[in-house]
């Protein structure tokens, strides 16, 4: 059995003992504002790195983003905050 299953298999078992439930909540998504986020870049968005991708020695924890082999670009936050 894997680490991650039976940490999460003990965390249902904690909670149900406490009596409290795990419910997936519906998604609204007329609540989300549209057109808020933007890429970090003024260039086309391209990844070439995902999140959590497997490497020979570790797990990649971050999104790597291709620039086309331009230099010096500007990097904008994706949303206020």
């Amino acid at each position: 059995m894997s680490h991650l299953r039976i940490i999460r298999t003990g965390l249902l078992l904690f909670l149900s003992i406490l009596g409290l439930e795990v419910i997936a909540q519906p998604r609204d998504t007329n609540s989300y504002l549209r057109n808020y986020f933007r890429h970090p870049l003024n260039i086309p968005m391209q990844l070439s790195a995902n999140f959590g991708e497997l490497r020979p020695n570790h797990w990649h924890m971050g999104l790597d983003i291709r620039t086309d082999a331009k230099e010096d670009q500007s990097v904008y936050a994706a949303a206020e905050g």
